[in-house]
């Protein structure tokens, strides 16, 4: 007589549906091959909850979360999720806004990151974000070129003045990560106030390391590469 191995019940799954408060406790039985009895005295220990979205979604996230579910076969939580992920990159954060379980929401959100379909359709929302904002490869490269060869001496008069951020070219501008002024005098009675303008610039040996890394200039053995567009597009996700 042979007896079968027991299945084992991938209780991290059950919970995710158990949150998203789709299937019944009964449907989750089925699913995962244990009972709904189970199921509710797994999600009392573990504090699973059950709860209501923050605020209703808008027709344009429905939307959005219909086309990534049909597009990616997740399920209206997971597509959320998705979507709450773009905001700002942050998992935990998402699984919370997309209403899984906040005390399990770290642990949930890097699971939902290991599914192949979720990193299908967060791949597919960056790609067209990057087609609505025109970023590419080339832009990217460009702005870090910026940086990496920039020269204070373009920041300055003939007369050793710092030159008013409005009058900087947009090119010389953008090297800037941030503008003080600073009192020096002139406070008193009715003099106006005499200020010290100073610029603090972005760093330019990260920038001519990063730029350097990419074309494998740091490298201990000699690299031979002729595809320039992959390398592109690797530097540019990493940035």
């Amino acid at each position: 007589m042979t007896t079968g191995k027991r299945k084992q019940i991938d209780w991290e799954a059950v919970e995710i549906d158990y949150c998203a408060g789709e299937l019944s406790n009964c449907a989750l039985g089925r699913k995962y091959g244990c009972s709904d009895t189970a199921i509710r005295k797994k999600a009392k220990e573990k504090g699973w909850v059950r709860r209501k979205p923050e605020r209703e979604p808008s027709d344009d996230e429905l939307a959005e979360v219909t086309a990534i579910n049909d597009a990616h076969a997740l399920n209206p939580q997971q597509a959320r999720f998705v979507l709450e992920y773009m905001t700002d990159l942050n998992a935990t954060q998402a699984a919370r806004r997309a209403d899984y379980s906040d005390k399990n929401a770290s642990s949930i959100g890097y699971q939902l990151l290991q599914k192949t379909p979720v990193q299908k359709a967060i791949q597919e929302q960056m790609n067209a974000r990057a087609r609505r904002t025109l970023i590419t490869a080339d832009r990217v490269i460009a702005e870090v070129a910026k940086l990496a060869f920039s020269n204070t001496r373009d920041l300055y008069k003939d007369n050793g003045e710092l030159i008013p951020v409005k009058e900087l070219p947009a090119d010389v501008a953008a090297t800037i990560s941030e503008i003080r002024h600073r009192v020096i005098g002139g406070t008193k009675g009715d003099s106006e106030p005499i200020t010290e303008l100073s610029y603090k610039t972005a760093d330019k040996k990260a920038a001519l390391e990063l730029l350097g890394k990419h074309m494998k200039l740091w490298v201990d053995r000699v690299e031979v590469s002729t595809n320039y567009e992959e390398d592109l597009e690797e530097l540019a996700k990493g940035l």
